[in-house]
């Protein structure tokens, strides 16, 4: 009698672990849009040195394109149509005072073709670049043109009186490979 109870527990767990492992292997095709026959591709080493302007380096993956835009240059993730640039940057004008530097940079952005429902989601925390410059960093989201949506690094150097948008742009269906702030963590400045 014991060894009937044994088989049909074992039947049991290995009909469960066959499940199981169905489960798992139809789930791991679903994600990557076809047969299967391809990888999902994670590129988060952000190892590579790119120049977004004579003075602004960050780093990108490997693997990832650039195309030049005209002005800019972008950055995309691979595999998606995600794309990671330095949007724009400038000097605080002298009637730019230093308590409205925030509202400035902002203000620029909101009289950008394109640049619609602007969203302010953090502001001005203090933030230190990695080359040890002193800054505040906000995060803006918004809407461009096409359908597109904006996460942007907005960086404020009170002492250069500059700031520095980085700009993370994608589809609104599309998950993010990449947050911005990743990217904003390895750029540095030759002001």
């Amino acid at each position: 009698m014991k060894k009937r109870i044994c088989s049909k527990r074992c039947s049991v767990l290995l009909s469960l672990l066959m499940i199981f492992a169905l489960m798992i292997g139809m789930t791991g095709c679903a994600g990557s849009g076809d047969s299967g026959s391809q990888e999902q591709i994670v590129d988060n080493d952000l190892v590579v040195e790119v120049v977004a302007f004579e003075d602004i380096t960050f780093k990108i993956g490997e693997s990832w394109t650039s195309r030049d835009m005209g002005d800019v240059t972008v950055y995309s993730y691979p595999g998606t149509d995600t794309y990671y640039y330095v949007l724009e940057y400038g000097y605080f004008t002298e009637y730019a005072g230093e308590d409205n530097y925030f509202g400035y940079a902002l203000e620029k952005l909101r009289n950008e073709d394109g640049a619609n429902d602007v969203i302010v989601t953090k502001k001005m925390d203090p933030y230190v670049t990695a080359d040890n410059r002193n800054a505040f960093i906000s995060r803006i989201k918004f809407n461009g043109a096409a359908g597109t949506c904006h996460e942007c690094d907005l960086l404020i150097f009170p002492e250069e009186k500059m700031y520095v948008y980085f700009d993370m742009m994608h589809k609104p269906e599309e998950t993010v490979p990449l947050d911005i702030r990743e990217l904003v963590d390895t750029a540095t400045f030759n002001f």
